[in-house]
């Protein structure tokens, strides 16, 4: 994870759409309760149609809908696509 909690990139893959969905950077409460030295990233989650940047009732038919998160850090030499170890963490 990158140092800077601001330089990690939260993206969510959604299979229906066959797409990911980048999030919205953290915002500076997020970045300060996260301790990315010890593996903690603080984000809050945007609502759905947010996130994928559509209108609410386009998402009506769906009962679920499922993502995978993932998280790039953006390192000064690399960037690093990370995996969680503990899916109940995530």
């Amino acid at each position: 994870m990158a140092d800077d909690p601001q330089s990690n990139v939260v993206g969510f893959w959604n299979k229906e759409f066959d797409r990911e969905f980048l999030a919205p950077k953290l915002t500076e409460d997020d970045a300060f309760l996260s301790n990315t030295p010890s593996g903690t990233l603080v984000y809050r989650v945007p609502a759905p149609h947010t996130l994928m940047g559509v209108p609410i009732v386009a998402l009506d038919k769906y009962q679920l809908l499922h993502f995978t998160l993932r998280v790039q850090a953006v390192k000064p030499d690399f960037i690093e696509w990370l995996a969680c170890k503990n899916t109940n963490n995530c």
